[in-house]
């Protein structure tokens, strides 16, 4: 029997429970791709850690949308291999002057990261760091002066921080400290619909 010709059900997908509203893009245009192989898509919101342990022992069915660094601890994911988007990881701060460059130029500061985020956690390893769950506690700490600069998703920090008055002195330090492809998984019970899935995301 066929993907296309198996009864229509739904797959859940696992996504940061800290992720900001531009997930619901993705849900969306997921959705689209899965409509073409017969099958509805769900969102769950988890911590991080905990979503790919669950796409990893079959809670969930995928990961909505992460990086390949997760592959590497967790074997049952596979990477759907036509990438959703390219984001950056940026560094952001109220102190004008600081500037960065490169991941060795974070030494000297004070940072804040939200736990569960890999490259972040991999960058600052054996730095002084503080360690929060969401993007409210992250910026809290910069406005408090706990930390001199945050770590985060630029677009979705900045997101965060649009709509978010009491946070607008918080600026992103250009350049990026690092750019992530980003992709889809999936379980590999889900194996015969991975080339499908990556033909019809390349399509769209």
């Amino acid at each position: 029997e066929s993907i296309l010709a198996q009864k229509r059900s739904t797959l859940v997908f696992a996504t940061s429970a800290s992720a900001s509203k531009v997930i619901n893009a993705y849900h969306l245009f997921l959705q689209q791709v899965y409509d073409e192989v017969g099958y509805d898509v769900e969102v769950m919101r988890l911590p991080v850690i905990r979503s790919y342990i669950h796409a990893d022992i079959e809670k969930v069915d995928g990961i909505l949308i992460s990086t390949q660094n997760l592959v590497k601890e967790y074997p049952n994911v596979l990477t759907v291999p036509t990438p959703l988007r390219q984001v950056h990881l940026s560094a952001f701060s109220i102190d004008k002057k600081i500037r960065i460059d490169g991941p060795e130029s974070l030494q000297q500061y004070k940072i804040g990261i939200i736990r569960g985020y890999i490259l972040s956690r991999q960058i600052t390893e054996g730095m002084d760091r503080q360690i929060v769950n969401s993007y409210e506690s992250l910026a809290s700490l910069l406005k408090i002066k706990r930390v001199d600069i945050i770590l985060a998703l630029k677009l979705e920090m900045e997101r965060f921080i649009a709509g978010r008055p009491e946070f607008n002195e918080i600026k992103t330090i250009e350049p990026p400290i690092s750019s992530l492809t980003m992709h889809h998984f999936l379980n590999k019970k889900h194996e015969a619909l991975v080339p499908v899935v990556s033909r019809i995301i390349e399509r769209l």
